[in-house]
């Protein structure tokens, strides 16, 4: 398992899984939106591996397709995100919000001094 690096509060992944861009964006845009500039938070992750896809009418061979975007491959036990200090149950609405944006089981983790 991952150990908080940044901050004292953060969401740990649960499962093996890809997350979108798309994904990561909204996570992004909803925590810039409800925290505003009074806490900081970090994304530990960034979409770095190109996916393509071939439309459903086309026929075999000819290619592998155009570009669709870009994704993240997370590991069972990596910390997605970290937050800093604030009140722990404002926090934990926040981060259930969070946890219902994202497609994988995530869990809430706090850092132990």
């Amino acid at each position: 398992m991952s150990f908080l690096g940044f901050a004292t509060y953060g969401l740990v992944v649960e499962a093996d899984t890809f997350l979108d861009y798309t994904q990561l964006f909204t996570l992004y845009r909803g925590l810039k939106k409800k925290l505003k500039k009074k806490r900081t938070f970090k994304i530990n992750f960034s979409c770095i591996i190109p996916y393509t896809k071939k439309p459903v009418s086309a026929r075999m061979g000819k290619g592998k397709g155009a570009w669709r975007g870009f994704h993240v491959f997370l590991r069972k036990g990596s910390i997605l995100l970290e937050i800093s200090d604030m009140n722990y149950y404002k926090l934990q609405l926040l981060l259930k919000e969070c946890m219902n944006k994202l497609p994988v089981k995530t869990k809430i983790v706090k850092l132990k001094i």
